[in-house]
């Protein structure tokens, strides 16, 4: 899993640089952790229980007292105390915890409360089972007590919380999430309220369990080890052309020595390469102050603070403008400056040189204020703004094998006035010839930007400026112009940025050069309608390689939370391409204070170095249109145990490392010659008390670029197996044909066929999640039973599955295919209807055998049932007797007199009335296409004898 953040995805028209969805699920974090015993819980004596997490620094005591953390110096208190609603809230019982695994629980009354220990931190979990006691009178509530910290912060719209100490230690509390007992997604928000951490769900029309999902984590974000106090790591950021490298600076770690860190990006998954990178002779401790130079922030001049990596990513240049340096007139200049070059071989990194100005450098100059690298790291330019008391000047190195020698004189500028700072900010082109320097004091802070270019080769080469400094028209006040500059990679669109202009809302000036000459491009870029007073628009700046997408960071918008801005040129124009990016950031955590750009504008990085007490953080962002899409499941269903195979299809599936089902990774997956994958569902990941609910989760593919987003397509829902609970009718002839309808749960969710014994059914129709109808194939007579087979498997054998088969009188041998007979229909004995009992008096012959006279009219063979029943009062109670049972197949406009025998209870009332005795017939229709009775009254007789006639006499 990656430590990659979250921001509200984009809907730009191109939809450029839309944030992923968290790339590090709490849930996928508690899977892995369950693998390895680096995160198992060790019980203790006392129903205490201790766990560690290496990955986050994170330590963790269980007792029935509640969840003590230790993060650093940081240690604090995490107690459930209260449910209900709003503010109406009941106690909540303490209790023991039991372990098993890397699993902790809580089983307190109301509700289930555990802890699920992984690679992204501690995942707390609350499984709510039944709506809580008391009228709903607001969202659903958790009350937690909180000791220990110093300090908390909230993020807008409370998505998470900052816990932390005054001495930079800090914990994130966040990626909340909650879902009811259909998978639906409820929503939810933090507060603090007096040393409380409350947890609200809107739970209405919830359908219960609830499940509420937060996670505990030593910085939820890209964070480096082995960071020493508030590294303000973020404060710089870089990435080679592939995005898979990214080079972060903290130059406040370790009291103000400042270091450097690498992260690589495998299948879509951030982590840190090797351990942090320093100047091998940075000054460390010492005085902050490093001046106002080019408006930088006084503690912000370490190591790190400036960075910038090759387009392979296997070269880096990293800049300390406090590095301590020899001086003419004195024995060291504390901030004379340096910059270190560090090389990657395999996964190692190593110092090759470091960079100064070396004689050229008049004074304190800040040398690696800023820094840049050409495409093949070859190249390297180096800022130093306070040079010769502030005019600034920029240095040119190249490099022959691993040695490094300066290019020509150091770079100065033309019509400068006053102290310009050039070397403020820097950028190369791709093939490392032109160069874009940045003065931003020049003319009283209004600020400049020069061109510089390399003219020759080999020892010939030299720089010289080309064309006059850029300004930007529509500037308003000292705008700082040049205080940020990047270029396009092949040296034809230039940007540069003014973070004062306008009173500190910022700007940006797009030029492009045409013929020998650059001229602005446009108005000026602003944050527009979504921007603050003094959010410092244009701070930091990044182009894609065509120069046609340009990222502007604005780290003071909204008081110093800050945001991001994409911005994509069509001809001449630039637009706004989306609403400005965000993470989950606290309050003052100043997002986007350094950006970067993939060589093709499809991941960017944005740092926030204030994030989580100033340890600092980075979000990772991502082009929808660069990353996997899953657009259809076949199957889209499987039952609970999993083994389903499931067949992925969609876009940008090449090279899949990773395929989950919700939090849980498929059993199995194989990347198919046509593109699609096949995946092996796994068991429904649902908790115990979710058991015997429908599970829907979303299948999540996961490949070099980043992971594909959760879509209606990649539902699949884990069913419940179908349990039968009738019959009806329980029997039909051999013949088949007859319409059976099946109830039970679940036997009409997804259902896929019925079989009779070994024979299918046909005309399944499903009636309601409880009830289908299928048509009996025909089959021998005898007693067969009934199964449903629906995607959540098949129904097991039950004593109301069974089906019988009886053989019709006369009528003709069972057909060997399936289906019905042809005809049918409703039977009845009104003149609408098509049978008639031709008489309602029914004569009784000897041996108790009575005859029914029948007529069919309709077409096809009629086939159905009677029984005569009778009302008997005894012990002063009237029970309803069947007295005969039988058979019968109609022709088609035929007559047929059908013989029933009356069984001892039909004989003996029959006897007991004298032969005459009243009855109800019921007559049922086992063809037609929906099986129904009629019943009328009849009156058994015994039938007349025959008249004796004699012959007449003759004479």
């Amino acid at each position: 899993s990656s430590g990659a953040n979250v921001a509200t995805p984009s809907s730009g028209a191109r939809q450029h640089l839309a944030s992923l969805p968290l790339a590090a699920q709490a849930q996928i974090s508690a899977a892995l952790g369950g693998h390895s015993s680096a995160y198992r819980v060790d019980a203790v004596r006392g129903g205490v229980a201790q766990a560690r997490n290496s990955a986050q620094r994170l330590a963790a005591r269980f007792s029935s007292a509640g969840v003590q953390l230790r993060a650093g110096a940081l240690q604090l208190g995490l107690s459930l105390r209260g449910i209900g609603y709003g503010t109406a809230l009941r106690p909540v019982e303490a209790v023991t915890p039991s372990v098993n695994g890397n699993r902790v629980t809580y089983a307190h009354q109301q509700l289930s409360e555990w802890y699920l220990n992984g690679p992204l931190g501690l995942e707390q979990g609350f499984t709510v089972p039944r709506p809580p006691s008391g009228r709903p009178g607001g969202p659903l509530t958790l009350s937690l007590a909180l000791a220990g910290m110093t300090r908390a912060s909230l993020s807008p719209g409370g998505r998470s919380v900052v816990l932390g100490t005054r001495d930079g230690s800090a914990l994130s509390y966040g990626a909340l999430s909650a879902s009811d007992a259909r998978g639906r997604t409820l929503p939810s928000s933090l507060a603090l309220d007096r040393g409380r951490l409350l947890l609200h769900v809107d739970a209405r029309g919830a359908s219960f369990p609830v499940r509420i999902d937060p996670l505990v984590q030593q910085g939820a974000r890209i964070r480096g080890s082995e960071e020493v106090g508030g590294a303000l790591l973020g404060f710089s950021v870089a990435l080679s052309a592939d995005g898979d490298t990214a080079l972060v600076g903290g130059p406040r770690d370790n009291g103000f020595a400042g270091a450097v860190w690498v992260f690589t990006r495998s299948g879509g998954i951030w982590t840190q390469q090797g351990p942090k990178l320093t100047g091998g002779e940075a000054t460390t401790g010492g005085s902050p102050g490093c001046g106002e130079a080019a408006g930088e922030e006084a503690d912000e001049c370490s190591v790190g603070r400036s960075v910038a990596l090759s387009g392979d990513g296997n070269t880096a240049i990293v800049g300390s403008p406090r590095e301590t340096g020899p001086c003419p007139r004195s024995s060291e200049c504390a901030n004379q400056g340096a910059a270190w070059v560090f090389t990657r071989s395999g996964s190692t990194w190593s110092l090759q040189t470091k960079l100064t100005g070396g004689t050229e450098e008049t004074g304190e100059g800040r040398f690696g204020h800023s820094v840049a690298l050409s495409a093949d790291g070859n190249t390297a330019l180096a800022g130093a703004p306070s040079d010769h008391s502030a005019p600034g000047a920029a240095w040119v190195f190249t490099r022959s094998g691993s040695t490094w020698a300066q290019q020509g004189s150091k770079l100065t500028a033309g019509e400068e006035q006053g102290e310009g700072h050039l070397g403020g900010s820097a950028a190369l082109s791709g093939d490392g010839s032109t160069a874009l320097i940045g003065g931003p004091g020049d003319n009283g802070y209004a600020g400049a930007a020069w061109v510089f270019k390399r003219f020759g080769s080999g020892s010939e080469a030299f720089w010289s400026q080309v064309g006059t400094k850029l300004t930007g028209t529509e500037e308003q006040g000292a705008s700082h112009f040049g205080f940020s500059v990047t270029l396009s990679g092949d040296a034809t669109t230039g940007l540069v940025g003014g973070r004062a202009d306008n009173s500190h809302a910022g700007a940006a000036w797009a030029f492009a050069l045409s013929g020998s000459s650059w001229a602005q491009q446009g108005k000026k870029l602003t944050a527009g309608a979504e921007g603050s007073a003094e959010a410092e628009f244009g701070y930091s700046l990044a182009l894609s390689q065509d120069g046609k997408l340009a990222l502007i960071g604005a780290p003071r918008q909204e008081g110093s939370v800050g945001a991001a801005w994409l911005f994509a040129r069509s001809a001449d124009t630039w637009i706004q391409d989306g609403p400005k990016l965000t993470g989950d950031q606290s309050h003052k955590g100043l997002f986007g204070m350094s950006v970067a750009l993939r060589a093709d504008g499809t991941t960017a990085l944005v740092g926030a170095p204030n994030e989580d007490g100033k340890a600092g953080a980075v979000w990772v962002f991502a082009d929808p249109a660069m990353l996997p899409a899953v657009e259809a499941l076949a199957p889209d269903a499987g039952p609970q145990e999993g083994g389903t195979p499931v067949t992925i299809t969609g876009s940008r599936l090449g090279g899949v490392s990773a395929v989950r089902f919700g939090p849980t990774p498929a059993a199995s997956f194989t990347v198919n010659p046509d593109g699609s994958v096949t995946a092996v569902s796994p068991a429904n990941p649902k908790e115990k008390s979710q058991e015997g609910k429908e599970g829907k989760v979303h299948v999540i593919v996961t490949t070099p670029e980043g992971e594909s987003p959760p879509v209606p397509a990649a539902v699949f829902t884990y069913v419940i197996p179908p349990v039968l609970a009738g019959v009806s009718p329980a029997e039909g002839p051999t013949t088949g044909g007859t319409r059976v309808t099946i109830t039970g749960r679940h036997v009409g969710e997804r259902a896929q066929s019925v079989s009779f014994g070994a024979l299918a059914a046909s005309g399944l129709t499903v009636n309601s999640p409880e009830s289908l109808t299928v048509t009996a194939p025909p089959q021998p007579a005898g007693t067969v039973r009934v199964s449903v087979s629906t995607a959540g498997g098949q129904s097991k054998p039950v004593a109301a599955d069974r089906f019988t088969y009886v053989t019709p009188p006369n009528a003709p041998p069972p057909a060997t295919g399936s289906g019905a007979p042809s005809g049918g229909g409703v039977l009845g004995f009104t003149s609408g209807c098509s049978a008639s009992l031709l008489s309602r008096s029914l004569p009784v012959l000897s041996r108790g055998r009575a005859t029914v006279k029948l007529r069919w009219r309709g077409a096809g063979t009629f086939l159905g049932k009677v029984r005569l029943t009778v009302r008997v009062k005894s012990a002063k109670k009237v029970r309803t007797k069947t007295i005969a049972t039988g058979t019968f197949a109609l022709a088609p406009n035929r007559t047929r007199t059908l013989v029933v025998r009356l069984n001892a209870v039909g004989r003996a009332q029959f006897r007991s009335h004298h032969g005459r005795l009243r009855a109800s017939l019921l007559i049922l229709s086992m063809a037609s296409g929906r099986t129904q009775a009629r019943s009328a009254s009849v009156r058994l007789t015994v039938p007349p004898k025959p008249r004796r006639t004699t012959a007449p006499k003759h004479a």
